[in-house]
């Protein structure tokens, strides 16, 4: 049972924690037939960010330590939204990263509570369809997340 599910069990209306098992299950059933893509979180020290490194491991992604070493880089920095992540992010970025060269170098907002279920998984699907492309669409590009290198 994954923190998402304990989440889900924890919510008294039974008609939330239906459409939130729902949403849960779709995608972790599509994720059993994909490929792990390698994945680095940083901060804006360059620096593993590792507070939702749960939540891309559930949506697929296989966790690096080095950003030469994947495919997604994925910024996301406590109490930052989009917007303060624009300003900050360009200067960190090595163009030789592969993620760079696949022009895929995403920012994510800070705008959930780790007390609300309904954002967390709003996350987790946001997180799905950065590594997933195609195979989810959820409608928050550019609102929750961004591609950087477009």
């Amino acid at each position: 049972m994954t923190f998402l599910n304990e989440l889900i069990n924890a919510e008294i209306d039974i008609f939330l924690k239906e459409e939130f098992n729902d949403r849960l299950s779709l995608v972790i059933h599509k994720i059993k037939f994909m490929e792990k893509v390698p994945v680095i979180c940083l901060g804006l020290n360059n620096q593993v960010q590792s507070s939702i490194h749960s939540l891309i491991e559930l949506a697929g992604g296989q966790l690096v330590a080095d950003a030469n070493e994947a495919k997604i880089v994925l910024y996301f920095e406590a109490n930052h939204d989009i917007g303060n992540l624009l300003g900050k992010v360009a200067s960190l970025i090595d163009p030789s990263w592969p993620s760079v060269v696949y022009k895929r170098v995403f920012l994510l907002s800070d705008n959930f509570s780790l007390n609300n279920t309904a954002n967390i998984l709003t996350c987790f699907e946001d997180i799905a369809e950065m590594l997933h492309p195609g195979s989810f669409v959820y409608g928050n590009e550019g609102k929750e997340w961004v591609n950087f290198v477009a």
